[in-house]
């Protein structure tokens, strides 16, 4: 890891003590009492303290030195462009399964980054490895009480798990996870299952061995490999077929009735994405309890249809449709393969409701027709589906395909993107924020001027 050259400011929140005390967007910070802070973990470590002596560097030159009174827990209104101040830990592993490796040139620079952070795990739920951790890694994760992490961990079988990663020296990942556990830090698991690799016998000593480490593992979660180049499909590594993911939602239904009745909890879950393969209903909304593996795509699909069948759904565009008399609002949501499902059934309500909307299913031509994620549609991909869309007052897209900066997989950023469209688009990441963008456009676009057909979001 190379040393930190400062964190780059990236806002300021105005009337902040950062804000009185001239700390502005661009701004470096370089030490806070003299120690280089690493990440924000450090950070917000340092900061907790009455006096404070931040030394930055400006944009154009030129170093800034604040001294600062406060109180112990008063935040100084600094956000920054990155959590990780120094280098971010990359991944030694060369995974079979790696979505990087199958990643096509020209993507956005970022998305070739095999980060394998703690850092990361910690602040925003990034799966790791365990694999590069440090004892001193180890040291201040317990120190700091760096709880939850996410980890990867595919087959607690060290052979098997070394064959999926791709490397002979793996430490043993249930030793880690013990060290971690007995130092009071909870764990959240994946295991993306490789049919006729770490399914069967192998999958049942994984979620066996995760299992007596509860209640430390809060959660596992099972997924399918995703697999978007065709020569990956040459050697060991196939996809799941529909009976494979059949025989997986039976076994964590099993597994869940006894977690159920020994630990109060189920466990272990099957991802959206296992059901929607096997073609089979997704769990009731009380099956995934604190949905804490919604973001790995673990009971998303659930409270979509969950909100778009709520009183509340119904609630905030009631009053906007009534005032459309006759004249529909005409709509179009688009989705990639895998979802288009639900939001057919979303398109559905708002029809019913007087509103006249369609669904345009985008084909990823980027990564390959297999590839159904709407959070993996390239900007090209969704202007080609969304190409016959001229008697369409409003697009709404999944908020999901867009990065923190607004910006699609193929770096076609959102401004762009609606420019070229040339037609009003919004952003959505669930049903009742797609609501309040109906809501927000519909009268502008029905009885105002037009408006530019810039994209939007709610929030």
């Amino acid at each position: 890891m190379t040393k930190s050259h400062g964190a780059v400011v990236a806002q300021v929140k105005k009337g902040s003590l950062a804000w009185q005390a001239g700390v502005r967007k661009g701004d470096h910070l370089l030490a806070i009492n003299g120690v280089r802070p690493r990440d924000y973990i450090d950070y917000r470590y340092r900061i907790a303290r009455e006096s404070l002596n931040l030394k930055l560097r400006r944009p154009k030159g030129g170093n800034l030195l604040v001294h600062l009174e406060k109180e112990p827990d008063e935040d100084l209104g600094i956000r920054f462009s990155t959590d990780v101040f120094d280098k971010v830990r990359t991944c030694r592993c060369r995974c079979k399964f790696c979505f990087v490796s199958q990643l096509p040139p020209g993507l956005r620079p970022s998305l070739y980054l095999r980060d394998d952070d703690y850092r990361l795990s910690f602040l925003h739920g990034n799966f790791i490895t365990l694999s590069n951790l440090t004892e001193a890694d180890f040291h201040r994760i317990l120190k700091f009480n760096l709880s939850p992490l996410w980890i990867s961990v595919h087959a607690t079988d060290p052979e098997m798990r070394g064959n999926l990663m791709g490397s002979t020296t793996l430490p043993d990942i249930l030793s880690q996870m013990k060290r971690l556990t007995e130092g009071g830090i909870e764990l959240h698991t994946q295991v993306v299952i490789c049919p006729g690799l770490n399914d069967g016998p192998v999958l049942e000593k994984t979620v066996e061995d995760l299992s007596n480490l509860h209640p430390a593992v809060k959660s596992i979660g099972i997924v399918p490999v995703g697999i978007n180049l065709p020569e990956k499909m040459k050697g060991d590594l196939q996809p799941v077929a529909k009976g494979i993911a059949v025989q997986i939602i039976q076994q964590v239904q099993h597994w869940q009735r006894g977690f159920l009745e020994s630990f109060g909890t189920s466990l272990v879950w099957a991802s959206d994405e296992m059901y929607l393969i096997a073609g089979m209903e997704f769990p009731p909304t009380k099956d995934y309890e604190n949905f804490c593996q919604r973001e790995n795509g673990i009971g998303e699909a659930r409270l979509f249809l969950e909100e778009v069948k709520s009183a509340e759904f119904e609630k905030r565009l009631k009053e906007k449709v009534a005032l459309l008399g006759g004249k529909p609002l005409r709509l179009l949501l688009g989705t990639g393969g895998a979802a288009s499902g639900l939001v057919t059934e979303m398109a559905s309500r708002l029809n019913c409701m007087g509103l006249q909307t369609s669904v345009a299913v985008a084909v990823n031509r980027l990564l390959g027709p297999a590839i159904t994620s709407a959070s993996l549609v390239a900007g090209d991909d969704w202007l080609e589906a969304l190409s016959k869309a001229s008697e369409t007052d409003l697009v709404i897209l999944p908020k999901q395909s867009l990065n923190s900066n607004g910006r699609f997989l193929d770096d076609v950023s959102r401004r762009e993107f609606a420019q070229r469209l040339g037609i009003p688009v919004g952003f959505a990441r669930t049903p009742l924020e797609a609501a309040d963008l109906i809501v927000k456009y519909s009268k502008d676009i029905l009885a105002g001027p037009p408006i530019e057909p810039l994209a939007a979001e709610t929030g």
